[in-house]
């Protein structure tokens, strides 16, 4: 319920990046438009040998898409992503084993519908 809530919360075509949270995507039947969704150390050191520009390149191609919800899974535990998510994306919440980003660029509007369809969802399971 908490996917489909805060993905509604958003336009259709919103961009979505998922990191170790792969069923956020299943469960929406959306896409991605990144090759990787798991992170693991050897991954990150898979794509730092082998990524034009390493990791950095590799997070500077998120960049690029805009995404405008990001999926951060509870099983990573990596931590590059942090400082992007800090400087262009709002937390919105935890649910059942993702985390919830919304990017700033969306707006004030964007960001509290996102919350509070978060939150809603999360209720309906006493959270």
């Amino acid at each position: 319920a908490d996917v489909n809530a805060v993905l509604r919360s958003q336009p259709r075509d919103a961009v979505i990046i998922s990191i170790n949270a792969p069923q956020v995507l299943a469960i929406a039947q959306r896409t991605t438009p990144v090759r990787f969704q798991y992170f693991s150390a050897d991954v990150e050191r898979y794509l730092d040998g082998t990524y034009p520009g390493g990791m950095r390149g590799y997070i500077q191609g998120l960049q690029r898409h805009r995404p405008t919800i990001v999926a951060l899974g509870s099983t990573f535990r990596g931590l590059w992503p942090y400082g992007w998510l800090t400087r262009d994306y709002v937390r919105i919440g935890t649910g059942v084993g993702v985390t919830w980003y919304v990017a700033r660029a969306a707006g004030a509007a964007a960001i509290d519908r996102a919350r509070l369809a978060h939150s809603e969802a999360m209720r309906a399971y006493g959270r």
